[in-house]
C-alpha cells in the first residue's frame, strides 16, 4: 500500500505580506491536506513556527487579530519610522537616524511582540517539525530548530536597518531573507515528498527614484526576487503572492492581505496544481503489503 506523499511548506520572507501565508494554510486545511514539515524565513518563520505549535489556521487568525489589537500603536509607530514617502523634514530625520544607528527601532518592538506569541515555547513543543533560517553577519545561512522559538524567530525576522541583529548561539544573526528568501532546501532536508513554496516578496522594478535610500531599497528588492526565483525552481508547487503590492511594514493591512491572497490562489489554480503534484509525486515512504 502506498502512503500519501508528505507535504512540506516553505514560507518566504516579505514582512506584512507574510499574512498571505495564513490564507495558504487555511486553503490547505479546507482541502483536507495535512502539512508534515515547515520551514520559514523572516515573517515566514513567524507563521511557520506559530502553525507548528498550533496547527489550526483559525487559531492563527485569532492570534493575528489579537496581535493587531494589542500592538496597534506600536505598529503605527513602526510605519511612521520606516515610511519612505514622507515630508522632506521628516525624511532628513529618518536618514540621520539611519546613518547614526544600527537600526531604526530602539523599542524592542520585535522581540516583545514575538514574546506575546511564543512565550516560553520551545521547538520540542511543536506538533509539526519546523525549522527557521537566519543569516549570520559572516554571510552564512543558519538553520535554527532547537531552543526557545522566540529567539530563533526574532533572529530570522530582524530586518537589517529596521531591527537590530540578534545574538544567538555565539553569532549575530539577521533576517533570513538576506540569504534565503524561501527556505525550500531546509524543508526538503526534513523529509518532505512534495514541497510548496510560498512567495510573498515584491519588487516594483520602477525606473524613477526619490533619493539614494529609495534606490538602495529597490536594489535589495531585486536581489530578493532573484534569490526567490532560484529557490522556487526547487519546489513542486508555488503559491506566488508577489502581486500583493503592500510595503513590508504595513502590518495594519493584515486583513486586506489575507483577503487578496485567497483571490490570488484562485487565479493561480493552486488547488488543481497541488492535487496534480500529489498524484504524480510518489511517496519516498511508500511500502508494500
Amino acid at each position: 500500500m502506498k502512503k500519501c506523499p508528505s507535504i512540506g511548506l516553505a514560507l518566504g520572507s516579505g514582512g506584512a505580506r507574510g499574512f498571505a501565508h495564513i490564507t495558504l494554510l487555511e486553503t490547505l486545511h479546507e482541502m483536507g491536506m495535512n502539512v508534515s514539515f515547515l520551514s520559514g524565513s523572516s515573517m515566514g518563520a513567524v507563521v511557520a513556527a506559530a502553525y507548528a505549535l498550533h496547527p489550526d489556521p483559525r487559531v492563527l487568525k485569532r492570534m493575528t487579530r489579537h496581535f493587531l489589537d494589542v500592538f496597534r500603536d506600536r505598529i503605527h509607530e513602526l510605519i511612521n519610522n520606516v515610511q519612505a514617502n514622507v515630508a522632506l523634514r521628516k525624511r532628513i530625520v529618518f536618514l540621520t537616524r539611519l546613518v547614526n544607528s544600527i537600526s531604526l527601532d530602539h523599542s524592542d518592538f520585535l522581540y516583545s511582540s514575538l514574546s506575546r506569541i511564543f512565550g516560553k515555547a520551545r521547538f520540542s513543543d511543536c506538533k509539526i517539525p519546523c525549522v527557521v533560517v537566519a543569516a549570520s553577519l559572516k554571510g552564512e545561512l543558519v538553520t535554527l530548530d532547537e531552543g526557545y522559538i522566540v529567539d530563533a524567530v526574532a533572529a530570522s525576522a530582524s530586518v537589517p536597518g529596521a531591527f537590530p541583529p540578534i545574538r544567538l548561539g555565539g553569532e549575530w544573526l539577521v533576517d533570513g531573507g538576506v540569504i534565503s528568501v524561501i527556505p525550500v532546501s531546509a524543508v526538503k532536508k526534513l523529509g518532505a515528498d512534495v514541497v510548496i513554496a510560498s512567495h510573498v516578496g515584491y519588487a516594483s522594478f520602477k525606473r524613477g527614484f526619490t533619493d539614494v535610500l529609495d534606490y538602495a531599497i529597490h536594489l535589495d528588492d531585486i536581489k530578493g526576487e532573484i534569490l526567490a526565483n532560484e529557490e522556487m525552481k526547487e519546489a513542486d508547487v508555488v503559491a506566488c503572492f508577489r502581486n500583493i503590492k503592500v510595503p513590508w511594514y504595513r502590518f495594519d493591512l493584515a486583513e486586506n492581505i489575507m483577503e487578496n491572497a485567497r483571490r490570488v490562489l484562485e487565479e493561480q489554480n493552486f488547488h488543481n496544481k497541488l492535487i496534480n503534484a500529489m498524484q504524480t509525486r510518489p511517496s519516498e515512504k511508500a511500502v508494500k503489503t
